[in-house]
């Protein structure tokens, strides 16, 4: 097969065979890869490489179908990730384990998170109720109902911050567009029926991409309520404006002062944590040559490095671009990627390790992987863990191909380095 053109032939023939789900063929055909020189054997064998990767994917696939068939639901199920009130856990759950500041001179920092957040919440509501009192004795409640949902599901300050911004931000268009509509629908039953369907819809089918459009079509909801119970005015919505930012601003005042809880603090112990899984992972893929049984445990801690990475998206959302609108360093979406990117690498090492043994591994495997551990040991302290890249066999002949597990040791190793000198995150 010299022919130019013969690869693409062939390859298209592979991927009519998968189409097919003639798994068999198709291994049959990929091993006329080989036979391909010229310029496109460099193609054709990553095309080989791929396919029977897939194809070795998709018969774990069916055994563990077979399996799970064959046992059926008896079993106990373990989750990788640790639930948190039997939901995936958000940044409150990883506030336990980071420091507040100003643990020195405040007793309060020194009390476990529940005590402390219930501590931030009684105190922004009591300050919400004297402010808002002070401004109306009878709708003071919307004061302290914005504190109490600034305090809850929120962990650092920033947080608090953004979602009590968003509240009034929220409030203030919805005031406008609940005047603009409330004289539209003024007198016709359903059409004021229509908005509060439409708004209850949207409101909630928006809140998980900007707590500002729910409170948006809430107030546009309460805009209609009111004119049916024919208490609507423009000067009623403007109360609740300003009772919310007085709750707003009680809310900020308590996340600040009483138990401050940095988000470059949360970012920080979930990075750090980040990069001890990654140690262990490495430290166990050196351990394979002379254990090979232990390959099956990499996939549990890839899980759990993805699982590590979920948390730091989200303790690092409040801070990232373009929710932050800027006061954050536009790096901070490219580093998260970066941790992406290094997962990616992760996972192909673990797949590649799967069935391996000490002969079919590269040359200086372990001493490669213990390496790039201290690597990521120095990372989190910033400083450069000397790697020397001949511990592996990176040059390769011209046209010969490169072994995928060295290739995503040497993707993981330039990752760290440019985790080192942009500081991690």
């Amino acid at each position: 097969m010299e022919k130019n053109g013969a690869a693409a032939e062939l390859a298209a023939e592979v991927a009519d065979a998968l189409a097919k789900r003639d798994d068999q063929r198709a291994a049959q055909l990929i091993i006329h890869f080989n036979d391909i020189e010229g310029p496109e054997r460099w193609a054709a064998l990553e095309f080989s490489e791929a396919t029977a990767r897939f194809l070795a994917l998709s018969a774990e696939v069916r055994f563990v179908r077979q399996v799970e068939n064959a046992i059926g639901d008896d079993g106990d199920f373990e989750p990788a990730v640790e639930l948190f009130l039997e939901n995936l856990p958000g940044s409150p759950a990883l506030a336990p384990t980071v420091p507040a500041r100003g643990h020195t001179w405040n007793p309060l920092a020194r009390m476990d998170f529940p005590i402390r957040q219930a501590i931030q919440v009684a105190v922004a509501g009591g300050l919400a109720i004297l402010a808002g009192r002070a401004l109306s004795p009878e709708r003071y409640y919307w004061a302290v109902i914005a504190a109490f949902i600034m305090s809850a599901g929120t962990a650092t300050r920033v947080e608090a911050a953004l979602k009590g911004l968003n509240r009034v931000v929220g409030t203030l268009a919805g005031l406008v567009a609940a005047v603009a509509l409330a004289e539209w629908t003024a007198g016709h039953a359903f059409l004021v029926l229509g908005v509060i369907v439409l708004s209850m819809f949207f409101g909630f089918y928006l809140f998980r991409l900007s707590y500002a459009y729910f409170i948006f079509f809430l107030t546009i909801m309460l805009g209609q309520l009111y004119s049916v119970l024919h208490e609507f005015s423009s000067g009623l919505l403007l109360l609740r404006l300003e009772e919310t930012a007085i709750g707003a601003a009680c809310g900020l005042v308590a996340a600040l002062f009483i138990v401050p809880l940095s988000a470059h603090d949360a970012i920080r112990t979930v990075r750090d944590g980040f990069m001890e899984d990654l140690t262990a992972f490495l430290d166990a893929a050196a351990d394979i040559p002379s254990h090979p049984e232990r390959a099956n445990e990499l996939e549990h801690m890839v899980r759990q490095l993805e699982n590590r990475y979920r948390q730091l998206v989200q303790v690092a959302d409040p801070v990232t671009p373009p929710l932050a609108w800027g006061f954050s360093r536009p790096q901070v979406r490219h580093r998260l990627s970066m941790y992406a990117a290094l997962i990616g690498y992760v996972r192909m090492v673990a797949v590649g390790l799967r069935g391996s043994s000490a002969d079919t591994l590269p040359v200086g495997w372990s001493a490669a992987c213990r390496a790039l551990a201290a690597q990521a040991r120095g990372a989190v302290a910033g400083l450069p863990s000397p790697f020397s890249p001949d511990l592996l066999t990176l040059d390769h002949p011209r046209g010969e191909r490169v072994n995928p597990l060295t290739r995503s040791l040497t993707q993981i190793q330039s990752l760290l380095k440019d985790f080192v000198v942009s500081k991690l995150l």
